[in-house]
C-alpha cells in the first residue's frame, strides 16, 4: 500500500508539470535574439525548454568559424575550434558526409541530447541564413509530438484511448486559446462566452455524474476499494519527545523570559 499511494503520488506530479510545461508552450511568448532564420524556425517548433537550450548554442555558434581542411569522394572535413570564453582550447574536425548530407561533430551532443551542437551550427551558418533542416531536428523536443500518430515496428498504428485523450486535448485547447484569445479584447464578447462557458460547465457535470451513478465496471468493488486509499494520518509514537535544546537557546530563553 505505501508503495501505491507513493507512485500515484509521484505519477500526479509529473502529469502536474507536464500539464504546466504545456501551458507555457501555448501561451509563452519566446524572446529572439539573432536576426537568423532557424531561431525563428525553432521558435514554433521546439518546446520552450528545448528552445531555450537551442538559442545558448545558437548564441555560442557565433563567435566560431569552422575551416574547411579537405575532401574525398564521400566526405568533407571541416575544423572548429573553441571559443575564446573556455578555458581550454580545443579542435574539434567535423566530417559532412555528401551522401545523407549530414554533419557529425566529435563532442556528440546530437547523439546524445538531441540537440545541434555549437559547432554543427556553425558550420551550417557557412550555407548562409537559411532555417535548420529536419535531419537535425528530432521530433521528441518537438510541440506537437504527442498528437501524432504512433506506430509500432511494423508500422501498424497504435490505438489506444490514451493517445485519442492527447489529440483531443490538444485540438480543445488550441480551440478555447483562438477563442479567448478573440473574446477578451470586446467586453460584450467576454460576457458571451462566460455565459457560454458556465452552460457547457454544467453540461458536463450532469454527463460525469450519470456516468460514476450509472457506470459501474464489473469488477465490483474494486474501484471503491482504490478510492479508499488514503494518506494514512499522522501520528506521535510512544515515546515521543520534544527535540533537546542547546545550552545558548536555553540562555536565549531564559533572557526572553526575564525580559
Amino acid at each position: 500500500m505505501d508503495f501505491i499511494l507513493r507512485f500515484n503520488r509521484a505519477l500526479a506530479q509529473q502529469r502536474h508539470e507536464e500539464l504546466g510545461a504545456d501551458h507555457v508552450d501555448i501561451n509563452e511568448n519566446l524572446v529572439l535574439k539573432f536576426p537568423l532564420e532557424m531561431e525563428k524556425q525553432m521558435t514554433k517548433i521546439y518546446t520552450c525548454k528545448i528552445f531555450l537550450k537551442f538559442q545558448d548554442e545558437l548564441r555560442n555558434s557565433s563567435v566560431i568559424m569552422p575551416q574547411f581542411v579537405r575532401e574525398n569522394a564521400t566526405h568533407k572535413m571541416y575544423v572548429v575550434e573553441s571559443s575564446p570564453k573556455e578555458r581550454v582550447r580545443r579542435v574539434r574536425e567535423i566530417a559532412y558526409d555528401k551522401e545523407l548530407d549530414f554533419a557529425s561533430c566529435p563532442c556528440k551532443k546530437f547523439e546524445s541530447e538531441g540537440l545541434s551542437c555549437r559547432h554543427i551550427l556553425a558550420f551550417l551558418r557557412l550555407f548562409g541564413n537559411i532555417p535548420l533542416p529536419n535531419q537535425y531536428i528530432m521530433k521528441r523536443w518537438t510541440r506537437g509530438v504527442k498528437c501524432q500518430i504512433i506506430t509500432d515496428k511494423q508500422g501498424v498504428e497504435i490505438g489506444g484511448q490514451r493517445s485519442s485523450m492527447l489529440t483531443w486535448r490538444a485540438k480543445l485547447f488550441q480551440l478555447a486559446s483562438e477563442v479567448i484569445d478573440k473574446a477578451i479584447i470586446y467586453e460584450e464578447a467576454s460576457v458571451i462566452m462566460n455565459d457560454g462557458l458556465q452552460s457547457l460547465l454544467g453540461k458536463i457535470e450532469s454527463i460525469v455524474s450519470n456516468t460514476k451513478s450509472g457506470g459501474i465496471s464489473e469488477k465490483g468493488s474494486t474501484a471503491h476499494d482504490y478510492e479508499a486509499l488514503k494518506d494514512p494520518s499522522v501520528v506521535r509514537a510512544k515515546g515521543y519527545r520534544q527535540r533537546l535544546k542547546r545550552g545558548k537557546e536555553k540562555a536565549t530563553n531564559a533572557a526572553k523570559y526575564r525580559g
